[in-house]
Order: C-alpha cells, then structure tokens, then sequence
C-alpha cells in the first residue's frame, strides 16, 4: 500500500487476483495497481469491471511500442 501523509493512495497488487465468480485460471491477474484512492478515501478504479474485466485497476495500454528496435503490440 503507498501512504502519503498517513492516507492510502494506491495498492499494487503482485499476488494473483481474480474476481469471485472467475472459474478460469487464465482470468487471474497480478502486477497491477487497485485501488486507487482520492485524498478523501474514495477508491476511484475497479479491480474487475463487470463490461470490461480483462481490464485491472489502472489501465494504460501501450499499442504503439518499440522493444530492441522491434514493434510489438500488446
């Protein structure tokens, strides 16, 4: 968990995760930052998004990379 002034701001999550009602390994995540909290305490992200859960608390996706001078995209 980071800590600013003694607030939480974020978890980073490197253990597995899944939602509940995930049966398929392959749906299991790590590495990926949720929650994410306001300086209030309200989490503003999901971990599984009911429409969209292949998406993980904070998203950013890189479709445009290079690596060892060769274009990926993830």
């Amino acid at each position: 968990m980071g800590y600013v002034r003694g607030k939480p701001v974020f978890h980073y999550n490197y253990a597995f995760q899944a939602r509940n009602n995930f049966k398929n390994d392959a749906f299991k995540r790590n590495c990926f930052i949720y929650p994410i909290f306001t300086p209030s305490g309200e989490i503003i992200t999901e971990g599984f998004p009911e429409k969209h859960s292949h998406h993980h608390g904070m998203f950013s996706a890189w479709v445009n990379t290079r690596f060892k001078n060769k274009k990926n995209d993830f």
